[in-house]
């Protein structure tokens, strides 16, 4: 029996040979999560990332700029909306003086 990673590669080159298409991964949210998490510790390269988890290193590397700009989104909102509040809170308080 071939790992799964071989047995993709030669249907892909069957496939791409004989009807000029390739089969495409697609991942879960979830499991892009966890390829983000394991490429932001940079423990290993993108290419040796790639390889393990059949996707292109480019792909990898736009999951983790989308990844990174949703966390700085969150950050922003988060402090924005208590900045908000705060400045809603003064204006209350002016307005009981």
């Amino acid at each position: 029996m071939l790992p799964p990673g071989v047995t993709l590669l030669l249907v892909n080159l069957v496939l791409h040979c004989k009807y000029g298409y390739l089969i495409h991964l697609h991942y879960t949210a979830e499991e892009k999560a966890k390829i983000v998490v394991e490429v932001l510790k940079s423990e290993y390269t993108l290419a040796e990332l790639s390889g393990k988890y059949e996707a292109h290193a480019n792909q990898l590397h736009r999951w983790k700029q989308s990844a990174l700009e949703a966390v700085g989104d969150k950050f922003k909102r988060k402090f924005k909306d208590k900045d908000d509040s705060q400045a809603e809170l003064i204006k209350t308080l002016l307005i009981i003086q």
